[in-house]
């Protein structure tokens, strides 16, 4: 590591701070703030002793000419070593295997000589509530976690609109089937039957 890495770190600090002023109590930026400070704090004294102990080594790595065109990539050096190890029940970030990104998890096991760590990611309730709310509000009756595909359904017009039981604006107009092809029956008066007595 060189200055211009630290006076990074010393600006990333600096914003930190001026993120805290108006949010003070962020338990988040208070975090990164005491991390930034001890990183910053290692670093220095990490090259005080490299200079110290090598001073023709870190004369000679100093002359070479840096290429400021090309980015550099962090090598398995400059990146920053934990002081204290990773136990149960500690909160990390840890990479989610849906999209790949880090999301605040918590280290719930930790196997194969301190290689592997099985995490429970944290799920913000506020967020889960928010989500059931607006699912109840939408009329869904799913869990706010599980994704459904709605099915639209095909609203078929009636045949025919028109009722045949519906009485007709006419007062002497008749109901019954309409459009059958056969007139209408003509009422026929009932008589009485009278038997022979044969």
């Amino acid at each position: 590591m060189n200055s211009e890495e630290i006076a990074q770190y010393q600006y990333q600090l600096d914003q930190v701070n001026l993120a805290l002023k108006s949010e003070p109590e962020n338990s988040e930026l208070l975090k990164l703030k005491t991390d930034l400070t001890e990183f910053i704090t290692l670093t220095t004294t990490l090259i005080d002793q490299e200079v110290t102990l090598s001073p023709s080594k870190r004369s000679t790595s100093s002359v070479s000419p840096r290429n400021n065109s090309t980015p550099t990539t962090p090598t398995l050096t400059s990146l920053p070593t934990f002081t204290k190890p990773l136990q149960v029940g500690d909160s990390c970030l840890a990479r989610w295997s849906g999209d790949g990104q880090f999301y605040q998890a918590q280290i719930t096991a930790i196997g194969g000589g301190n290689q592997v760590f099985s995490v429970v990611f944290k799920v913000n309730e506020q967020n889960l509530k928010q989500k059931s709310w607006l699912a109840f509000a939408s009329g869904s009756a799913t869990a706010p976690g599980k994704r459904t595909t709605k099915v639209k359904r095909l609203v078929q017009p009636p045949i025919n609109k028109k009722s045949i039981f519906a009485t007709p604006e006419n007062p002497e107009g008749k109901v019954g089937v309409v459009g059958s092809g056969k007139p209408m029956t003509q009422f026929q008066q009932r008589g009485k039957h009278i038997f022979d007595r044969d």
